[in-house]
């Protein structure tokens, strides 16, 4: 190969990953750098249902209703009150979610992981507040798993799912 033609390889090759690095740069712009200077990709996940349909009485292990269940269930379907729901197991742990129903809209929603690893509840304590916010915002089980986070999604989802099964009127 010429000299001629290195170079040219060389500008060419060196031009691609400048407008590669510029690109990644306008998206991660786009998205709202976070800290740690990731672009937060995510993926769909199916939420896993419950294959039973708990009542507000049943035991911890199925899942709970901390609060009242006098209240009528709204146009959403959703019983108000404080949902507990049963704790699902993934490959580092187990997460247990609550969510608190008022007027018929999930207002809140709480997230307990028990992880085996500090890896595990640094992923956690990242995924959190973004599924969180996400659920918060859907009013369902319907959102996406966190990038890098995955097995803790499901896990997440699946808890959630069942305080909503329970909540279902």
């Amino acid at each position: 190969m010429s000299t001629r033609a290195k170079i040219a390889s060389a500008v060419a090759s060196t031009g691609v990953l400048l407008l590669g690095w510029q690109g990644g740069a306008y998206a991660l712009a786009r998205l709202g750098d976070d800290e740690s200077a990731s672009v937060q990709v995510q993926e769909s996940v199916s939420p896993a249902t419950s294959s039973s349909s708990p009542s507000p009485t049943t035991s911890a292990s199925s899942g709970t209703q901390s609060a009242s269940s006098g209240s009528d269930a709204s146009s959403t379907g959703l019983t108000d009150g404080t949902w507990t729901g049963s704790p699902a197991s993934e490959r580092y742990g187990t997460w247990t979610v609550t969510i608190t129903v008022q007027g018929g809209r999930i207002t809140d929603v709480t997230g307990s992981a028990n992880s085996s690893e500090s890896r595990s509840d640094q992923i956690n304590s990242r995924a959190e507040p973004i599924l969180t916010s996400e659920v918060l915002s859907a009013q369902s089980a319907d959102v996406d798993a966190v990038s890098g986070a995955t097995y803790s999604s499901r896990a997440y989802l699946s808890s959630l799912q069942s305080a909503l099964d329970q909540a279902s009127a």
